[in-house]
């Protein structure tokens, strides 16, 4: 489901473990109630385990250990209840490691002194894409897309995100985008902080459980640990879990005075409000969603067969009907018009007919990606596959070159530039020369081993 990647249930989960807790712990607080509350604190806990997400442990923990400096009481309570709570989280993860094969899996290295080190890697590609556009960014989901250009050599995982939301926002929107959206979560956690003080200031009966103070606070340490979590993972780039933070954050303010005003003004400035952000939402955003979630589906199931799942007669046919229809909703989406030359070129596997005509048809889709997506280093081996296919080579070489230079450490370039230049007999040497470097980016590319091993059997 929407929560199936391991780390975002854990970013679930933190937001209701601290409130389960608080409440657990009131005396304010009825005991059908408390029972409710440690019930969902022992699920929401044990699931956290499961995860095995460390980002979601620690995030939680320190939200946790937050907690007694927070609450109510002099120092003397405040240390006591430190210790306490640190004994707790401590014992808890000793009893984790002992009983769960996967948490010593996940825990060892960090216990070892063997921290994580492709996050570094990629952190230090999204410093320097902030750098190459620091006040304005380089554009709303362009990480990935541009994450080639400093693509660190021997890295071959694709990052999609930057693992680190307050550097994948610099990075995206630069200086001006990253106070915006921090402005509006530092905003928001001030506001909630005022929240937590004002209700203990002011107890009140009238909403029961969900009036009392620490039910607050609980909420405010949840949000504490989403964003803490957020330096090693990016929450709120996934839309389902952007909305159980924002109604976290909806819970801890709905009842704060001056945050709304009902008079009649205000009325009709809200409703303004909601259809500004409804009617574009729904004849803009929504088709574009829709038509991305075809453009996924396909392209996954396009991955699937390069790993020898599927059937190609079946899935190829089917994956370009799908993805020429995500182009007809949303033609302004460059990953689509490239995801559909890449599936053209491939259609020759099943089709078996002329190659000219296919590739004309997917330079046209490759030159209407390169329109949207200059800079996107896989367009550019479609767009030469397709030369390659009506005999254009001496166009397709700039396509191929184009892509090295955009992406020099990403195997599949000068895996795709040496197959095209070992058709050409008197270049077969320097086809050698760009399959080594291939392989010296990734040593078990099982296409380039047999490329070479191929030209050299010729020869």
């Amino acid at each position: 489901g929407m929560f199936g990647i391991p780390n975002s249930l854990a970013g679930l989960l933190e937001l209701m473990i601290p409130a389960c807790l608080v409440l657990l712990s009131s005396r304010a607080v009825s005991w059908p109630a408390k029972i409710l509350a440690a019930w969902l604190a022992a699920v929401f806990l044990f699931a956290l385990v499961l995860t095995g997400s460390r980002g979601g442990w620690i995030a939680t923990g320190a939200a946790l250990l937050a907690w007694p400096m927070l609450g109510g009481g002099g120092w003397r309570k405040k240390i006591i209840g430190l210790a306490l709570v640190a004994l707790l989280v401590g014992l808890g993860g000793v009893a984790a490691y002992r009983m769960s094969p996967a948490v010593r899996e996940r825990a060892q290295p960090f216990l070892e002194g063997k921290f994580e080190a492709s996050r570094p890697l990629i952190w230090r590609a999204g410093l320097k894409l902030w750098r190459d556009a620091p006040w304005l960014g380089t554009g709303a989901a362009s990480y990935n897309v541009l994450f080639d250009r400093h693509r660190p050599a021997g890295f071959l995982n694709e990052p999609d995100w930057t693992h680190n939301d307050y550097l994948n926002t610099l990075s995206d929107y630069g200086v001006a985008g990253f106070a915006l959206w921090l402005g509006a979560g530092a905003g928001l956690g001030g506001l909630g902080w005022r929240a937590v003080r004002r209700a203990r200031r002011e107890p009140s009966a009238e909403r029961g459980l969900f009036s009392l103070w620490r039910w607050k606070l609980g909420l405010w340490l949840g949000l504490l640990a989403f964003a803490l979590h957020l330096f090693v993972d990016f929450h709120t780039k996934l839309p389902a879990l952007a909305f159980a933070a924002a109604i976290g954050a909806g819970l801890l303010l709905q009842d704060e005075p001056g945050l709304w005003r009902p008079w009649a003004a205000g009325r009709i400035a809200f409703g303004a409000l909601v259809a500004a952000v409804a009617l574009p939402l729904a004849f803009v955003v929504v088709p574009r969603y829709r038509a991305e979630a075809w453009r996924y589906e396909a392209r996954r199931e396009i991955d699937r067969l390069a790993l020898g799942k599927g059937n190609r007669d079946i899935v190829l046919p089917a994956s370009i009907t799908r993805l020429e229809a995500a182009a007809r909703l949303d033609p302004r989406n460059g990953q689509t018009w490239g995801d559909l030359a890449y599936a053209t070129t491939l259609i020759w596997h099943v089709t078996r007919a002329n190659p000219i005509p296919i590739g004309k048809r997917a330079e046209v889709f490759a030159t209407k990606a390169l329109a949207l997506c200059p800079d996107w280093p896989a367009i550019y081996l479609w767009q030469g596959v397709a030369l390659d296919m009506q005999g254009r080579q001496a166009e397709g070489v700039r396509s191929f070159r184009r892509a090295i230079e955009l992406a020099p450490h990403r195997p599949e370039c000068h895996y795709y530039y040496a197959y095209h230049l070992s058709v050409f007999p008197e270049r077969v040497m320097e086809a050698i020369a760009v399959l080594d470097t291939c392989l010296s980016l990734d040593p078990g590319n099982s296409g380039a081993l047999a490329l070479r091993q191929r030209i050299l059997t010729n020869r």
